[in-house]
């Protein structure tokens, strides 16, 4: 994950910035609102990995999106950073008319289902198997948001 490994804004705009991608990173240091990931290197230049308090990136095409990754800065866990930065992304994509937004998350990261769950997403399936780890294989559980109505 992102915070596992040394980076900078620059280089997280770079990878948010293909059109089809909708990012948002939530910037420690001073609270600012959300920002659009690939308009970060313009809005905090000298932000660091340490400044990032969260982030989120989706893929979309048409009417659907898929979340392809969300973070939290270890330090800022269970503070709302990981809320904020969905929230944004669900209303950026209601925005381009995307109705939808789906995920899969391991069935053993009970934190992000919960997080998922009360941003109102639904699950829609299991994969059995999904995810490969050294413990054994783990099941993702397929969730989706229809992004056309606020969370609650």
């Amino acid at each position: 994950a992102l915070f596992e490994h040394p980076t900078s804004a620059a280089m997280l705009a770079r990878f948010h910035a293909n059109p089809a991608c909708a990012g948002f990173v939530l910037i420690r240091k001073d609270q600012t609102p959300c920002i659009p990931s690939d308009q970060m290197s313009d809005a905090v230049p000298d932000a660091e990995l340490g400044d990032i308090a969260a982030y989120v990136l989706a893929l979309n095409s048409g009417l659907s999106a898929d979340l392809v990754t969300i973070g939290t800065a270890p330090s800022c866990q269970r503070r709302g950073c990981g809320r904020a930065v969905l929230d944004y992304l669900v209303g950026a994509l209601r925005d381009r008319g995307v109705q939808e937004l789906m995920l899969e998350v391991a069935l053993d990261n009970v934190a992000a289902r919960r997080l998922y769950t009360a941003a109102g997403f639904t699950t829609v399936a299991v994969r059995p198997g999904y995810y490969r780890r050294a413990g054994g294989p783990v099941d993702a559980v397929a969730m989706r948001c229809d992004t056309r109505h606020p969370a609650p």
